[in-house]
């Protein structure tokens, strides 16, 4: 599953979005941490879908973030690039939320063939994809 987010005003508010904001008022995040994701910045996502339509390529395509992490993994990076208290992320398991439907646990996308195709910089490493979605909130 590629969780997408964004840090542009006026973008859908999202998993990220909402962690960002209570992780800086210095409030809990609950995170799964027995789901693993691709987080994917929406930016970036873009760039490996036109690169792909521009490559002439056809086929089933895994367009995400290259990180495969569990929503604790990801908040606690956030905190660290927001520098906030990583120990206001609560692990919790998916059984504790009533979720409107079933969500499976792993989730992690393959990014090896889009990465071949565009490059190994494209598809972003959570460090780097993190660091735009502070720059792209505080812009």
């Amino acid at each position: 599953m590629a969780v997408v987010y964004s840090g542009r005003r006026g973008a859908k508010r999202t998993f990220a979005t909402a962690a960002a904001e209570q992780l800086l008022a210095g409030k809990e995040v609950r995170a799964f941490h027995d789901q693993v994701v691709s987080p994917t910045l929406a930016d970036n996502a873009a760039e490996m879908v036109i690169g792909l339509w521009r490559s002439g390529q056809g086929g089933i395509w895994h367009c995400a973030g290259a990180s495969i992490v569990s929503r604790v993994e990801f908040c606690r990076a956030l905190a660290r690039k927001l520098r906030a208290d990583e120990r206001l992320v609560v692990p919790v398991p998916m059984s504790a939320v009533k979720l409107p439907a079933p969500r499976p646990a792993r989730c992690g996308l393959e990014v090896t063939r889009i990465r071949r195709l565009l490059g190994p910089s494209v598809p972003l490493e959570l460090d780097e994809a993190l660091d735009r979605f502070v720059a792209e909130r505080a812009a």
